[in-house]
């Protein structure tokens, strides 16, 4: 078992889930066979805030759905159970076992011709990859989502996709790259309305610009960050915002 730092697991899953409203959808073209409406009805119970032992017994019961899914070659279903059994894994710290199943998950969809579940398995998979620190294969596979998401037309994930290739690249100390990322990430969230991710794009710029000794338009977005989190009304980016704009101005003389 992988043992992270703590707030590196909270921003990476943060990551995520950022794209999981847009990916989590399912056209009903045709009618479901029993298998698939089973299937679909044991993902909309999905909760990762249940106990272990829950987490384990639901997740079970995913692994088993996707195996026989497999063998029915509904392999757009088995890969969306391979994706949340894996974030439960993630959840609980077991990075390796995440990996296992976003593997699995993305071999199902490739066989799907899924865009959407190749997308978000792809995405699942390069936010494990960093977590276990191997930042530059993590960027390639979030460059590959990133061309998967702009193919179908998915602004919301390709913002969400940008901001997740600036932490990639910050970590391999690319900081002109991940401040152009984040750029592009904050221009898709305003075009997908997406305050949520925003919001999150927002607080991880502000810090980079400083650090290029731009104060005003760091303080700027500092500014923003906290607006945009109290208009979502999410408690730990309020808190985080108003820290860092506190912080920034402090060093900055501006009590």
């Amino acid at each position: 078992m992988t043992v992270m730092n703590p707030r590196r697991v909270l921003f990476l899953i943060v990551c995520l889930l950022l794209a999981v409203p847009v990916l989590a959808q399912d056209e009903a073209e045709t009618p479901d066979s029993p298998l698939v409406q089973r299937a679909k009805e044991h993902i909309k119970t999905f909760n990762a805030r249940r106990s272990g032992d829950e987490n384990e017994a639901w997740k079970d019961r995913a692994l088993a759905l996707a195996d026989s899914l497999e063998g029915e070659e509904e392999f757009a279903m088995a890969a969306h159970c391979y994706e949340r059994a894996g974030i439960l894994d993630y959840y609980a710290g077991d990075v390796d076992a995440a990996l296992a199943s976003w593997e699995t998950g993305l071999a199902a969809a490739r066989k799907s011709g899924d865009l959407k579940r190749i997308a978000a398995l792809l995405n699942a998979k390069a936010n494990g990859i960093s977590a276990k620190g191997n930042n530059e294969a993590a960027l390639a596979a979030h460059f590959e989502t990133l061309e998967i998401r702009q193919e179908m037309g998915d602004v919301r994930g390709e913002g969400s996709t940008w901001h997740n290739i600036a932490y990639s690249q910050l970590a391999l100390y690319q900081y002109p790259e991940a401040v152009a990322s984040l750029r592009n990430a904050i221009r898709l969230h305003r075009e997908a309305g997406n305050r949520h991710g925003l919001a999150v794009s927002y607080l991880s710029l502000a810090p980079r610009l400083e650090s290029y000794v731009r104060f005003e338009e760091a303080r700027a977005i500092a500014d923003s960050a906290v607006a945009t989190s109290v208009e979502v009304d999410q408690p730990q980016y309020i808190g985080t915002s108003l820290n860092a704009r506190g912080d920034m101005h402090h060093r900055h003389g501006r009590d």
